[in-house]
């Protein structure tokens, strides 16, 4: 499908969540953090053994993804034109809700935790010793984050082995930090305690083709991670297998 940029001032007035992805109706819902609320009705993809020959079908994957290990999954976005990996109990969530072009959005049917690629305009007035923390701050104000914080901020070398498939030109820039939200129940106009999840942010400045390419993996500090990796090591691989096969996606 070919993506049609979107402005980040464009979805202001819808409701305040990671990214602008809409919350809907339904059995799986995008909370105010970023996360889903998991409902009674229970729609996540059963995880298949390693030995199942259906596994692919039972994960809801694309035609596009390619098992490469027993838990890391290769998934095509934005019809194949990039690439990534994904441990296998992630849910591509535009299965059964409608996710906007610009954005590929995954959840962990095991745990709270999620995966946002989004593709926007590129921001030529941030620079890029800036730009990390500009998409942070950005989230928290869309996220209403009673509090905020920076851990590690970072523009990385020209000679960095993050995201080795593409050249050096494209300057990387990394940010991890910490959103304390309020999440709401549906059963409930009451919101819930206040959750703390990190923020582990990742802003590709693909400045040739007018594009800022966003990664963005977010983890509850309150709940572990079904994946047997950390969510450091976790972000760390999908960031480094990040490849890009169709450039005329951003035209």
């Amino acid at each position: 499908k070919k993506v049609q940029m979107e402005s980040k001032k464009k979805s202001e007035a819808s409701t305040p969540i990671i990214y602008r992805t809409p919350l809907t109706d339904g059995p799986i819902l995008m909370s105010t953090d970023g996360t889903f609320i998991k409902t009674t009705q229970n729609v996540a993809p059963e995880v298949i053994p390693p030995s199942s020959p259906n596994r692919n079908t039972m994960l809801q994957s694309s035609p596009s993804d390619e098992i490469l290990t027993d838990n890391l999954i290769k998934r095509g976005l934005f019809g194949g034109a990039i690439t990534i990996m994904l441990p296998s109990s992630f849910q591509d969530v535009s299965v059964i809700r409608q996710v906007p072009d610009n954005q590929e959005v995954y959840v962990d049917s095991l745990s709270d935790m999620s995966v946002i690629i989004e593709l926007l305009e590129h921001e030529p007035t941030v620079s890029n010793e800036h730009c990390a923390r500009y998409f942070f701050q950005e989230l928290a104000a869309f996220n209403q984050a009673a509090d905020i914080v920076v851990e590690k901020e970072q523009v990385m070398r020209a000679d960095s082995d993050l995201i080795p498939s593409l050249p050096p030109a494209y300057p990387r820039c990394t940010l991890v930090g910490r959103q304390t939200v309020k999440k709401f129940s549906r059963d409930s106009l009451s919101p819930s305690p206040p959750d703390e999840i990190r923020i582990y942010l990742v802003v590709l400045r693909l400045i040739a083709v007018g594009t800022d390419l966003l990664l963005s993996l977010n983890a509850p500090l309150a709940q572990s991670s079904s994946s047997s990796l950390s969510a450091e090591d976790l972000v760390r691989a999908t960031v480094n297998s990040l490849e890009i096969h169709n450039w005329s996606l951003f035209a």
